[in-house]
């Protein structure tokens, strides 16, 4: 097929939005911006988060999808009083500060593995929080 062009990707967009605590499923998008060439999705994120914060009177919380649920996001939005909650990939795998060095050989570097889909590999969590919602349980 001549003349026929493939599909590309056009201009990213980073959106945030209010969703309610109650009842129904509207989202109010708040800050809707393209993504520019001299930005990515994670330092736009980042500073969308950061002027929304400015401007709100209570500390609020973000959710935020596997792709920004990275080293990157967390650093640059370490100062922002918000709460971040992100969804993780089944297969992510996440280390913590390595234990206190006993004298013995190298140190280490990292803590043990704690692997997302391996329940065996989870430590004792420190807080746990359990929701039952009246039409979900």
């Amino acid at each position: 097929m001549s003349g026929v062009k493939p599909v590309t990707v056009g201009q990213g967009y980073s959106t945030i939005a209010w969703i309610r605590e109650t009842e129904g499923s509207w989202a109010l998008p708040l800050l809707h911006e393209r993504i520019t060439s001299f930005d990515n999705p994670i330092t736009k994120a980042a500073a969308q988060l950061e002027l929304l914060c400015q401007n709100l009177p209570t500390r609020p919380l973000s959710l935020w999808d596997t792709e920004y649920a990275c080293a990157s996001l967390i650093t640059q939005t370490a100062d922002i009083a918000a709460d971040k909650l992100m969804r993780l990939r089944s297969n992510r795998v996440l280390s913590g500060a390595p234990p206190p060095y006993t004298g013995c050989g190298r140190p280490r570097v990292w803590s043990d593995k704690f692997k997302v889909n391996d329940s065996t590999t989870w430590c004792t969590p420190e807080q746990a929080v359990e929701v039952n919602d009246p039409k979900l349980g």
